[in-house]
C-alpha cells in the first residue's frame, strides 16, 4: 500500500512540474542571409496542430547587429486559420530608444529584442495555422537583421489588447 502511495505521489509531482513548465507551445527561428531583411521577404511559420479555443501570447524576437540603421521596425503579422480566415496584427518594435541607444540584450556579436506582439490571442479553430511576418519598413534592404524568432507561449495575463473573433 505504501508503494502505491509513493508511486501516486511521484506521478502527481511529475505531472505538476510538467504543467508548470514555461516551455513555449511553439518556437522557430529564421535566419536572414547576409544580415538583410528585404521589404517583401515574408517569413512563414506553420504552427503545430493547436486545439480550438487555445489562448496564447505571441512574441517575436528580432536578432540584430549594431549596424541596424533604424530605431523602430514595423512588422505585419498575419495568422491564417485552417479555413482560410485571416487576422492581421501590425506592431512597431523599438530596437533602439529615441536617443539611439540599443534596446535589447547583448548576445554574441549582436543584440536580441523580444516584443509581445499580442497577449491573449485565441485560436478560434483547431488545426495547423500559418503565421506570416512581414517587414513593413519602407527601406527595401534593411541591413543588420540576423534573424527573427516566433514564439507562442502560455498567456501571462489578461489584457485589453486581446485578439479574438
Amino acid at each position: 500500500m505504501k508503494v502505491k502511495y509513493a508511486l501516486l505521489s511521484l506521478v502527481s509531482a511529475l505531472f505538476i512540474l510538467a504543467s508548470c513548465s514555461d516551455k513555449p507551445f511553439f518556437e522557430q527561428r529564421q535566419n536572414k542571409t547576409n544580415f538583410v531583411w528585404n521589404r517583401f521577404d515574408t517569413l512563414t511559420f506553420n504552427t503545430p496542430d493547436f486545439e480550438k479555443g487555445l489562448t496564447v501570447d505571441i512574441e517575436v524576437d528580432v536578432i540584430y547587429t549594431s549596424d541596424m540603421p533604424i530605431n523602430m521596425l514595423p512588422i505585419r503579422m498575419v495568422v491564417l486559420a485552417p479555413d482560410g480566415s485571416e487576422r492581421t496584427i501590425d506592431k512597431k518594435i523599438w530596437l533602439r530608444n529615441h536617443d539611439g541607444t540599443i534596446n535589447g540584450k547583448q548576445q554574441n556579436n549582436g543584440w536580441i529584442h523580444t516584443s509581445k506582439v499580442v497577449r491573449g490571442f485565441v485560436f478560434n479553430q483547431g488545426g495547423v495555422n500559418k503565421i506570416t511576418i512581414e517587414n513593413t519598413q519602407s527601406k527595401y534592404d534593411l541591413q543588420g537583421i540576423a534573424g527573427v524568432v516566433l514564439r507562442i507561449t502560455k498567456p501571462t495575463s489578461k489584457n485589453s489588447n486581446q485578439v479574438s473573433e
